[in-house]
């Protein structure tokens, strides 16, 4: 494949970028915010990444100050509609009227940030999960792949398996229309089979999976990884090596979509090897990276790299958050709620992502390297793009893990 390089015009518009800086405002301003980069190099990538930071701090500010439920999900003011970066900018959506009502409320809850602005939308959160009720009525009839909020296009998001969708919209059963979702904030899209990744460094190898992150839990020595196929109990090899034990499992053993045990896809390895110690360290495109620190949750369009044992290295952007899927670990399928989905690449346009993948890590840099998340399973294919999902790290940390950020 033959190698791109910057030309004499991208090194002029890289460094306007580099230090245009966002003044906040009550209102978004397209002239402003015009960074939205549809990256190719991991050489841009990680400048967007650096450029990312003040509006990721602002975010991770907020959502650690946001009250949490019983399950420890955020309670978000009944205005509030979500969130996106766009180039450099953090965009906070609240519904119409919202702002001119509660601007000293919002100015307080991001403290004046740079690179933040604000964005009038029709729906809050709240008033978009009221459409959740369609996804239990075309499950009836359909298979659904995986359902939430588009919260940058300000609709209720229902993706059903491809051949079901074909069916639908061919109007041999039935057409969209007749679902009732005119005029509705709903959009139906199609999505092939969600596959969880079956098959001592972030990304490295162990048993069948792979190893996310070092860190403790309660006090004691252990490693991250993801919850399918890794039932409390399970034995943890690197190599022939036994190394550990899994000690809390995640992975959608209830099928109550209230319940915790729904939420992410993770699994907590405490090491009974003393010859083995977890690390920060996590493996990318030549050798391995210091994680300094952790984001709990990511906006749409953020920039994130990503490493597994199968695959390797690959880049891409967040696509939607809070997903609720329909994914299998080879035996059952099961819905998983609050993943995050990217849209990923690799610089030899081979698979970005697949089994054995999962568990390894979601990473970002803005500066300094910080995880966001361990591989969880894949999807459907864009070209050389692939849909990845990623578990949020916060449901690990939520329920006693402790990442090593030195």
């Amino acid at each position: 494949m033959k190698r791109k390089y910057l030309s004499r015009t991208s090194f002029i518009f890289l460094f306007i970028f580099l230090f245009t800086l966002l003044t906040p405002s009550l209102a978004i301003d397209d002239n402003k915010v015009k960074y939205d980069i549809n990256f190719e190099e991991p050489t841009i990538l990680n400048e967007i990444m650096k450029l990312q930071k003040n509006a990721l701090e602002a975010y991770e500010k907020f959502w650690q100050s946001l009250e949490k439920d019983k399950l420890g999900l955020p309670i978000y003011p009944v205005d509030y509609a979500g969130e996106y970066i766009q180039g450099d900018t953090l965009i906070i959506l609240v519904k119409e009227g919202s702002l001119k009502n509660d601007q000293i409320n919002y100015k307080k809850l991001f403290d004046s940030s740079q690179n933040v602005t604000f964005k009038e939308v029709k729906y809050s959160l709240k008033d978009l999960e009221e459409y959740e009720s369609y996804v239990e009525k075309l499950s009836k009839k359909y298979t659904v792949v995986s359902y939430g909020i588009d919260r940058k296009n300000n609709v209720f998001l229902i993706n059903l398996l491809s051949s079901d969708y074909e069916i639908i919209n061919s109007g041999y059963n039935e057409t969209l229309s007749s679902i009732a979702t005119n005029n509705l904030p709903i959009v139906i899209g199609k999505q092939d089979d969600i596959q969880a990744g079956i098959d001592l460094y972030g990304g490295d190898k162990i048993s069948s999976v792979s190893l996310g992150i070092g860190g403790t839990y309660g006090s004691k020595n252990a490693i991250l990884t993801c919850g399918h196929t890794l039932p409390e109990g399970t034995k943890i090899y690197r190599g022939t090596v036994e190394i550990g034990k899994v000690v809390k499992q995640r992975f959608a053993k209830s099928t109550s979509l209230t319940s915790i045990e729904t939420l992410g896809d993770f699994g907590i390895v405490e090491i009974t090897n003393s010859s083995y110690s977890p690390t920060n360290k996590v493996r990318d495109a030549t050798s391995t990276v210091a994680i300094t620190g952790y984001y709990s949750s990511l906006p749409v369009g953020t920039a994130v790299y990503k490493y597994g044992s199968t695959t390797g290295y690959s880049y891409g952007t967040v696509t939607a958050v809070n997903l609720t899927i329909l994914t299998s670990d080879g035996y059952s399928s099961y819905n998983v709620r609050g993943i995050t989905s990217c849209s990923m690449r690799n610089s030899s346009g081979t698979t970005p992502g697949d089994g054995g993948d999962s568990g390894g890590p979601f990473y970002i840099n803005d500066g300094a390297y910080k995880i966001s998340g361990t591989y969880s399973s894949h999807g459907s294919y864009s070209g050389v793009y692939r849909t990845l999902y990623f578990s949020p790290i916060y449901y690990a940390i939520d329920a006693g893990f402790t990442p090593k950020t030195n």
